[in-house]
């Protein structure tokens, strides 16, 4: 299977890594690759785990995965990616519908991995 974040690379190889063990995630950019693939996925478990405690919406899970299947993902687009910031856009198509997020955002460490903090 090819991974979500990368077709050219193997899922295996590249977010099934980070997904098994989140401090595989180096970099903001490596972690906001993993979020995309396990949107891509359902993986709402890890969506939680890399998602700060600070900002992590509470009892929303269910909600995110019923979403994240609703979609058709298209691909990731890394814009720039920073020391703590990765400016990025998604593309998706939802009802039949091309939509775009877009979006900066804030990536800080946490009990020693990097965690999405929230958008800027």
């Amino acid at each position: 299977m090819r991974c979500p974040c990368n077709p050219s690379v193997n899922y295996k190889a590249c977010c099934a890594k980070i997904h098994k063990n989140i401090s595989k995630a180096l970099t903001p950019e490596m972690l906001m690759r993993s979020r995309f693939s396990a949107f891509v996925l359902g993986n709402g478990l890890y969506l939680m785990k890399s998602w700060n405690t600070n900002t992590r919406p509470i009892n929303e899970e269910a909600d995110i995965v019923a979403w994240s299947k609703s979609v058709q993902w298209s691909h990731l687009e890394i814009i720039h990616a920073g020391e703590e910031v990765v400016e990025f856009i998604v593309h998706y198509a939802e009802n039949g519908i091309k939509q775009t997020i877009h979006e900066k955002s804030l990536f800080k460490k946490e009990n020693g991995h990097w965690t999405y903090l929230k958008a800027l």
